[in-house]
C-alpha cells in the first residue's frame, strides 16, 4: 500500500546548501567542545578562522569567563591578528542576556564586553541551536575527537597514562601543523 501511495506524492528537492564565505581577517568562530575522561571533563578552547579555517586549541578544566578570554587571546596571538568579528554561542560567561536591549542587541558579560573594547572585534551570538550558524569550528569539533583524542587516549591508555591538560595542550600544536598545515601567523600577508 505505500509503495502504491509513494508513487502520487510529489517529490520535494531539498533546498541546496549555500556555503557562507568571509574575507580574510573578518571572522573567527569560537567554541568550548567538552572531551570525556573517566570521572572529569577536559574542555578545548577551540577557534576557527572563517576565511581559511585554520584552527587554534587550547586544552582546560573549565569554561569560566576568564578561560574564554585566555583562549581568544591566545587565538589571536597564534594567529597574528585580531578579526573585525568572534562568532560565539550563547554561554553565561560570554552572553548575560540574549536581545536583552533589542532583538540581536545581547548583553555580554562584563569582562568579555570590556575585552571586545580592548581588542576592537564584535563579538556575535549564534541563534540559538543553530548549529549552521558557526558550522566551521562544529565541524572542526567533530575533527578533533575523532581523528585527535580518540587515537591519542588509546596511545596513552597503552602506556598507562591519562589524558590530562597538560599533555593534551603539548600535542595539539605539532598534530595541527601536521594533520591540517596549520600554522602561527596565518592573518599575516
Amino acid at each position: 500500500m505505500r509503495r502504491f501511495v509513494y508513487q502520487f506524492k510529489p517529490i520535494i528537492a531539498p533546498e541546496p546548501i549555500v556555503r557562507f564565505e568571509t574575507p580574510l581577517g573578518q571572522q573567527m568562530q569560537i567554541d568550548f567542545t567538552t572531551i570525556r575522561r573517566s570521572k572529569q571533563k577536559l574542555k578545548a578552547f577551540v577557534a576557527t578562522l572563517g576565511y581559511s579555517r585554520a584552527c587554534y586549541v587550547k586544552f582546560f578544566d573549565n569554561e569560566r569567563a576568564s578561560t574564554w578570554q585566555q583562549g581568544l587571546k591566545e587565538a589571536f596571538d597564534y594567529f597574528g591578528g585580531v578579526l573585525q568579528q568572534v562568532l560565539c554561542d550563547n554561554a553565561k560567561a560570554l552572553i548575560v542576556k540574549r536581545d536583552a536591549y533589542a532583538k540581536g542587541e545581547h548583553k555580554l558579560h562584563v569582562e568579555m564586553l570590556q575585552m571586545s573594547k580592548n581588542y576592537s572585534f564584535k563579538l556575535t551570538a549564534c541563534q540559538p541551536y543553530r548549529a549552521k550558524t558557526k558550522d566551521k569550528v562544529e565541524r572542526f569539533n567533530h575533527c578533533l575527537k575523532n581523528s585527535f583524542i580518540v587515537p591519542f587516549k588509546a596511545e596513552l591508555r597503552a602506556q598507562n597514562l591519562e589524558l590530562d591538560v597538560e599533555i593534551a595542550n603539548a600535542k595539539i600544536d605539532p598534530w595541527l601543523q601536521r594533520k591540517w598545515g596549520v600554522g602561527k601567523n596565518v592573518l599575516l600577508p
